[in-house]
């Protein structure tokens, strides 16, 4: 499960990288999680239906969301934060998993908490449902730079890899309980490295 928060930029608000998370390995110990069945994004539908979110219902009442569907979403979210006086920059697919929209909103000098509920409001309006759906139905893997960089930080922190990894949940896997901390922050840094055009990086598993 990913675990975020906006990327801000403006006066006041620092771009944030980051912010990892899993609620919890499940049953058979991996750290992978299992794609969203049909039933499981017709239950997102009806929910967004009953929210309002005619949008979302829309994307999500057939089962499966597509990429061009995921996309429209995001263009949704993005044209309701311009209609809020935010820019966005972006979208940009994640080297983390080659799967995930990244996005920075410009929240020029407003007043942060103010900003953060806005930004909400449109993404729980426009997005959140329809990213689930998308983002946890598709393979993940992680640019192969970035693969190679996450195993060679792991090793020197002192940590095993096998080199076959190909997404977070593989390094986590490999780097036993408890080091979901640390598999964050080598793949966070390194991708920040490799990748300095990226206006925000997050971490999902």
């Amino acid at each position: 499960m990913r675990l975020s928060v906006p990327a801000l930029a403006g006066a006041g608000a620092l771009l944030m990288l980051v912010l990892a998370g899993c609620s919890g390995a499940p049953e058979n110990g991996s750290a992978s999680h299992e794609p969203l069945s049909s039933a499981q994004i017709e239950a997102l539908a009806d929910q967004e239906r009953e929210a309002g979110h005619e949008e979302q219902a829309a994307f999500l009442e057939d089962g499966l969301v597509t990429f061009e569907e995921y996309d429209a979403s995001f263009v949704l979210y993005a044209d309701c934060l311009a209609a809020k006086g935010f820019t966005v920059e972006g979208p940009q697919v994640s080297p983390v998993d080659s799967v995930r929209y990244e996005s920075t909103t410009d929240i020029g000098t407003r007043e942060q908490s103010a900003a953060l509920a806005d930004i909400d409001e449109c993404h729980a309006a426009y997005s959140t449902s329809v990213a689930q759906a998308y983002e946890l139905s598709q393979p993940q893997v992680m640019d192969p730079p970035l693969a190679q960089a996450t195993a060679d930080c792991l090793t020197e922190k002192g940590l095993p890899v096998s080199g076959e990894e190909t997404a977070v949940a593989d390094f986590i896997d490999s780097a036993g309980e408890g080091e979901d901390d640390e598999v964050t922050a080598c793949v966070l840094d390194e991708a920040a490295r490799l990748y300095p055009e990226m206006t925000s990086l997050s971490v999902g598993y």
